[in-house]
């Protein structure tokens, strides 16, 4: 089992684009996913390898992806590939090829965007809780992962540094020593279950996720960012983060 999934995002005042693109290849199966949310959300699954998937152009790097309302390119892709998680013969590998970046074409704004590789079923990897957000300011960027369940995950990374997660919630980030993130003025994007959000029309769902994965649920926000360090504020942006849980 492999899967290559892409998340990319764009926000523009108020207004949030995201765009996800996935490929999937389990032995002779092959599956390609291509999805938007924006004022609505769509997706759909073909068969056959992704064509689509974004590609990474030009020095200095952008990232580039076709949409159906256009080409959009990300400003400031670098490859930083980490270890999520590992076992020896299968593992998690997550890199952020964008963490803040000014964005062209299609739309106008600033971004993020990333990549995920995966040669393990998501399901396997037993986890109960998924907590993942990112900031993108005038001039900062901090995106934080934490996993709770079998194998628990905490990171964060501060303007490309990794760093110490102290606490996350709805209304707060910390990362030690000092850094504090507010958010405010939260807007819901999303409150579904995968089976009937994102996963929806997948061919063979129960061949190829479980029904209890197919229940996690998953809510997905648009707020306000204020970034602080040593108790002053330093930058302001806009935050897109999610929970799914699946306990």
């Amino acid at each position: 089992m492999q899967l290559e999934k892409w998340y990319a995002d764009v926000v523009d005042g108020g207004c949030v684009s995201i765009h996800y693109r996935a490929s999937l290849s389990l032995g002779l199966l092959e599956l390609a996913y291509r999805g938007q949310l924006g004022r609505t959300r769509h997706g759909s699954f073909s068969a056959g390898s992704a064509k689509s998937l974004p590609r990474i152009d030009g020095s200095p790097a952008r990232l580039l992806l076709m949409t159906d309302g256009g080409a959009l390119a990300w400003r400031d892709a670098t490859s930083r590939p980490i270890c999520l998680w590992s076992d020896g013969h299968r593992e998690v590998t997550w890199n952020p090829f964008v963490l803040n970046g000014a964005v062209e074409g299609a739309a106008n704004g600033r971004g993020y965007a990333e990549q995920l590789r995966m040669t393990v079923a998501p399901w396997r990897l037993g986890i109960d809780r998924l907590r993942w957000g990112r900031f993108c300011g005038d001039q900062h960027s901090l995106v934080w992962i934490v996993w709770e369940g079998r194998h628990p995950l905490r990171l964060v990374l501060l303007d490309g540094h990794e760093a110490s997660l102290d606490d996350v919630n709805e209304d707060v980030v910390c990362v030690a020593p000092s850094a504090r993130l507010d958010l405010r003025e939260r807007r819901l994007l999303v409150d579904e279950t995968l089976g009937t959000g994102a996963l929806a029309n997948m061919p063979w769902p129960k061949r190829i996720a479980p029904a209890a994965f197919l229940r996690g649920r998953e809510r997905k926000w648009l707020a306000a960012g204020d970034l602080h360090v040593d108790g002053k504020s330093i930058d302001h942006g806009a935050v897109v983060c999610e929970t799914v849980e699946w306990s």
